[in-house]
């Protein structure tokens, strides 16, 4: 299969894989199958010098890389130094060429579509994210999970 097929049917189709064991849906098969992997089956890749643990074997591979051996990816505009290959090219995009995801409902502009997408779920639609054991609500999945993590799965 094509990237550009791929691309289009993870950004854009309709074709849904759906977990079995909860609501959660995927574009690809493959990503459905991480899911699974690491929500149901707790399969993790611990870093074998500190205590993070990760899901994908690829996000295991760029944390050593950034955090123990250093490894920076220059600008070659300004001082700034990025992690990741991909943070390079989002700050390069924002802040020397100008590039930005506006908001049409306000005068918000943002360097990446996801955090466009956060905003207008949070801010213009009201989305809010509950916790089932406290009062606390969040913008964002992530932040309910990782709020869950620290204070109620102890």
């Amino acid at each position: 299969q094509g990237l550009l097929t791929r691309h289009i049917q993870s950004k854009h189709g309709s074709i849904k894989y759906a977990c079995d064991q909860c609501d959660f849906q995927a574009t690809l098969p493959g990503n459905l199958t991480i899911h699974i992997q690491s929500k149901h089956e707790g399969i993790k890749y611990a870093c074998d010098q500190c205590d993070h643990q990760f899901t994908q074997q690829s996000s295991l591979t760029l944390h050593i890389k950034s955090m123990h051996e250093g490894v920076r990816y220059a600008c070659d505009q300004c001082d700034y130094q990025a992690t990741q290959a991909g943070n390079l090219t989002t700050h390069i995009q924002s802040k020397h060429e100008g590039i930005k995801y506006a908001c049409d409902q306000c005068d918000h502009q943002f360097t990446h579509q996801s955090s466009l997408t956060v905003h207008i779920k949070s801010t213009h639609e009201g989305i809010r994210y509950a916790c089932d054991q406290c009062d606390q609500q969040f913008t964002q999945q992530r932040r309910l999970s990782r709020h869950n993590k620290i204070n109620h799965e102890g």
